[in-house]
């Protein structure tokens, strides 16, 4: 399996107005592949076709191999993970019962958890290092806590595919990197990626892959140091900026150039 999803002839959108028209796209699997583009050009839009919370208008969607529209939900839910931009406060709920939903999946048909899935939530509490909030409400927590909250679950879930939409909203920088280590670790697990990034030089120095999409259209993709020129920037965000080497790990470094 080269692709962990392909979608063919997209098009996508909210009432009668597209956000994505006619998209053909593959995502590596096993690599970590981050979006960018300006606000509104479509890149949570196409992580939310993915799990099928926005049906497409045109096109097909394959998630490892298979036609999105022949998955069952259960299906599904065991291939991909998603962690929303805007995450809900559940009231009245443990830590550790948010985390435990994750490992739904997987449950047999009365829900119940077991000792493999207890472990498993003990794990993911331990690698965010948020075993001390397990016994806390999650609607006691602050925002930078509950994004992690909210990770664990995904991590919890097991999938081959983690969908992540601007999962650094909400940490401070000491998390960010954390959380973006954390991608690099389950790529080298063999999982897939994706992740909607702000901050070009996160994208550029933690992904494997970069897609850039503007207008609901796709600019250009692959791998950092051929999507990090001056040209490409101009056109797709309106800024002049050049290109210097990351004197820590050698990835393209954007700096934006005076106006």
């Amino acid at each position: 399996m080269t692709h962990a999803i392909h979608v063919e002839g997209l098009t996508l959108g909210y009432d009668r107005k597209p956000v994505i028209a006619d998209l053909t796209l593959s995502i590596p699997a096993a690599r970590f592949t981050a979006l960018i583009g300006p606000n509104g050009c479509g890149k949570s839009t196409l992580l939310k076709s993915v799990i099928r919370t926005m049906p497409p208008r045109a096109g097909r969607i394959d998630v490892m191999g298979q036609p999105l529209n022949a998955m069952s939900a259960r299906a599904l839910a065991r291939q991909v993970s998603f962690l929303p931009q805007v995450l809900p406060v559940p009231e009245g709920i443990t830590v550790r019962q948010l985390v435990g939903y994750g490992r739904s999946p997987h449950n047999n048909l009365w829900g119940r958890i077991r000792g493999t899935d207890r472990a498993k939530v003990d794990e993911v509490l331990a690698r965010l290092d948020i075993t001390d909030l397990a016994g806390r409400m999650v609607d006691g927590l602050s925002g930078g806590q509950r994004q992690r909250v909210w990770l664990a679950m995904v991590l919890a879930q097991n999938t081959d595919i983690v969908l992540l939409d601007e999962p650094t909203t909400f940490l401070d920088i000491n998390h960010q990197v954390e959380l973006l280590r954390l991608a690099r670790d389950l790529v080298a697990t063999g999982k897939t990626v994706v992740a909607v990034l702000h901050d070009l030089n996160q994208a550029f120095r933690y992904a494997d892959h970069i897609v850039m999409l503007r207008n609901g259209g796709l600019s250009g993709c692959g791998s950092p140091d051929k999507m990090a020129t001056t040209p490409m920037l101009r056109e797709v965000f309106s800024i002049d900026a050049c290109i210097h080497p990351d004197p820590e790990c050698g990835r393209p470094m954007v700096i934006v150039r005076k106006p």
